[in-house]
C-alpha cells in the first residue's frame, strides 16, 4: 500500500461528478441508475478522446491498485469507492472517495464492507490522506538475513511497533480486510526487496557500479533501478520503507562517510531517479517514523 497524492479536478470533471451526486441526493436517480448513467457518460467522452474521471484515477494511481499495488488492466478495471456507495450514497461521486483498485480488492477482499470506529471514522486506511500514510501504520519485513516466525518472513506486512491501540486496530483491519498477507503478495514484495538490495549492492560496489551487468543480456544496474523505481512498478511500498526507515544493515551497502543515508547516496549517484522518486516516494507527514539520519538529511534539503 503506497501513499498517493490526488490532483485537483478540472472544472469539467468536477461538474460531471457534481451533476450525478446531485441526482442521487435529490432522489432523481437510484444508486445503481446513477452509476450506470455515469459509466455510460464516461464511455462517450472516452470515445471522443476527452478527459474522464476514470482515466485520471488510473493515471493518479500509476495504473496500480491503491491497496495491494498490483498492476491493473488497461480496460475493464472498476472504479473503487473507499466508502461503499450502497451505504454512503452521499459520497458516491465525491472525488475524495474515489480510488483505483484491482478487481480482487474492489469486489473480493474489500467489496462493500467498511467498519467504523466509535466516532464514525472508517477503519480502513485511505492511501490518499496524509494522516493515513501507510508507512505510519504498516511495516513490511525487509531484513532478509533474519529468520522470522512462520508466515512472517521477507515481505510479510504487520502493524508498526509502538502504535496506539486505535492505530493498531486500523492497521490490523486494513491488512486483514484487504488480504495483504494472502496469496502471492508477500512473496511478490520479497522479490521486489531482493532485486532492490541486489541493485544497490552492485551500485556502490567499486568493482561494479552503475553500468555493471551481472550477466550478458541483463540490464545495467542503472537501467534496472530506473525500471524498478518507475511509479508504475508494483510493490514500491517496501522500497519506500527501506529509503525512509532505513534499517541498520542497509549502511553496509554504501559509503557512510560520504553519504548521510541511502536516499542521499542513491539520488547523488543516479540523479536521473529523482523525478520518478518524487512521484512515488512521497515524504511522510509524520517525520517521527523516519530513521534519524534520513530525517536529518531531509531537513537539510
Amino acid at each position: 500500500m503506497l501513499r498517493v497524492d490526488k490532483p485537483s479536478l478540472t472544472q469539467v470533471l468536477k461538474a460531471r461528478l457534481k451533476h450525478y451526486q446531485d441526482k442521487v441526493n435529490d432522489g432523481g436517480y437510484s444508486v445503481s441508475q446513477a452509476w450506470k448513467n455515469f459509466t455510460q457518460t464516461e464511455g462517450r467522452h472516452k470515445k471522443l478522446n476527452q478527459p474522464t474521471v476514470r482515466a485520471l484515477l488510473a493515471q493518479t494511481f500509476h495504473y496500480k491498485c491503491a491497496y495491494c499495488e498490483n498492476r491493473t488492466p488497461a480496460r475493464g478495471n472498476p472504479i473503487e469507492h473507499y466508502e461503499p456507495k450502497k451505504s454512503k450514497p452521499n459520497k458516491m461521486f465525491a472525488w475524495d472517495n474515489l480510488l483505483w483498485a484491482c478487481v480482487t480488492c474492489n469486489t473480493g477482499a474489500k467489496g462493500r464492507k467498511m467498519d467504523y470506529d466509535a466516532q464514525g471514522n472508517p477503519l480502513l486506511l485511505n492511501p490518499c490522506k496524509p494522516e493515513d500514510d501507510p508507512l505510519s501504520f504498516l511495516e513490511i519485513s525487509i531484513a532478509p538475513q533474519e529468520v522470522p516466525p512462520l508466515l512472517r518472513g521477507l515481505g510479510h506486512m504487520s502493524g508498526r511497533d509502538g502504535l496506539t491501540p486505535d492505530k493498531q486496530a486500523r492497521a490490523s483491519y486494513t491488512i486483514v480486510e484487504l488480504g495483504l498477507n494472502l496469496e502471492k503478495l508477500p512473496s511478490d514484495r520479497a522479490k521486489s526487496i531482493r532485486l532492490f538490495l541486489r541493485n544497490i549492492s552492485g551500485l556502490f560496489n567499486p568493482e561494479q557500479g552503475p553500468d555493471f551487468r551481472a550477466q550478458s543480456g541483463m540490464l545495467p544496474i542503472r537501467e534496472s533501478l530506473a525500471k524498478q523505481l518507475d511509479p508504475t512498478t508494483p510493490h514500491l511500498a517496501a522500497i519506500r520503507q527501506i529509503l525512509y526507515c532505513e534499517p541498520a544493515y542497509i549502511a553496509n551497502f554504501y559509503d557512510t562517510e560520504n553519504y548521510q543515508c541511502l536516499l542521499h547516496a542513491l539520488l547523488e549517484t543516479l540523479p536521473e531517479l529523482r523525478p520518478s522518486s518524487d512521484v512515488w516516494a512521497l515524504r511522510p507527514a509524520d517525520l517521527s517514523i523516519l530513521a534519524p539520519k534520513v530525517r536529518d538529511w531531509l531537513e537539510e534539503q
